[in-house]
């Protein structure tokens, strides 16, 4: 059974331009498989993330963001032998419309 999880997110838009703030939120999990399984009880966790957005021109958008903000160490309920989830990773993106 999957633990109980939120996820909430903050935005400022600009004129041009946005920043937010958005966190993911997981609740611990005892409740575990009996017979034979790979689940184990896990801790919760909370990351929290970053993300910005510019409107270059009408045609061209960059998209930056950061996960994992704090550098949390973290693994999923499900994660074979407890298999630690993303650091803190960067993504940028440029979109251009045709």
């Amino acid at each position: 059974m999957p633990p109980l999880e939120a996820r909430v997110e903050l935005l400022r838009p600009f004129t041009r331009s946005w920043v937010g703030l958005h966190t993911r939120l997981v609740t611990r999990q005892t409740r575990v498989a009996r017979t034979s399984s790979l689940e184990d009880p896990t801790p919760g966790f909370a990351l929290l993330g970053a993300r910005a957005g510019i409107d270059l021109t009408g045609q061209r958008r960059l998209r930056i963001a950061v996960d994992n903000l704090l550098d949390r160490y973290y693994y999923e309920h499900l994660s074979v032998g407890n298999f630690p989830g993303q650091g803190r990773n960067l993504h940028v993106s440029l979109a251009v419309a045709f």
